[in-house]
């Protein structure tokens, strides 16, 4: 069996009037896009928002919504994965 290791997630907040019924904004471009990345030498997780990085703690990664997680895997085919919310998931890197 594969061992699958999370390496960056992506998220997106919004506001919680985005995306009602009779609104004609695009929750897409409104709201908030956050990256959780880990060093790979430390094992440290860093939260990236704009212009500020800050420490985080792996447990907090898991509380927010996935837009799009990558994830490495020591396979012979396929050495990362892309697993995006509304696509299927993508291998790269054979």
């Amino acid at each position: 069996m594969d061992k699958y290791d999370l390496v960056a997630n992506i998220t997106h907040d919004i506001p919680a009037e985005v995306g009602r019924e009779g609104t004609q904004r695009n929750p897409l471009e409104e709201g908030n896009w956050r990256c959780h990345v880990s060093h790979k030498a430390t094992g440290q997780w860093y939260e990236m928002d704009d212009l500020n990085v800050t420490e985080t703690m792996p447990q907090l990664i898991g509380v927010s919504e996935t837009w799009e997680a990558m994830v490495s895997v020591q396979h012979k085919s396929c050495f990362n994965i892309v697993i995006r919310r509304q696509d299927s998931v993508q291998c790269s890197g054979g």
